[in-house]
């Protein structure tokens, strides 16, 4: 490859992992009220805590709709995993599309 090329293959499929029994993937929509504050109540009780256990980050509603419904979001990069019979929130992963400068060219990253 030369400077400035970047390999541009597809690494992601549309196809779900499965998961075991009991759990489910779910789109969570962050413009929704009860699901951005499911996602909230995650973070906080479990996701955010500094290595010696001391203290937790308790990150505001508005940051996470600040960092993560950033223009040109994609909803299906928000993607949780639900408890099947409660449906509650187990785990969460999400991306943000970005685009980057390389020399003179602009790509789109994500």
């Amino acid at each position: 490859m030369k400077e400035g090329e970047i390999d541009g293959k597809k690494v992601a499929s549309k196809e779900a992992v499965g998961l075991p029994e009991g759990f489910e993937w779910a789109t969570i929509d962050l413009s929704e009220e009860k699901q951005i504050g499911e996602l909230y109540h995650l973070l906080k009780e479990n996701y955010v805590e500094d290595s010696e256990h001391t203290f937790r980050f308790e990150y505001p509603v508005e940051f996470i709709r600040w960092a993560l419904l950033v223009p040109g979001y994609q909803k299906d990069w928000h993607l949780g995993v639900r408890a099947t019979k409660s449906k509650k929130l187990l785990a969460f992963i999400s991306g943000t599309p970005i685009k980057g400068q390389l020399v003179d060219k602009k790509v789109k990253l994500a």
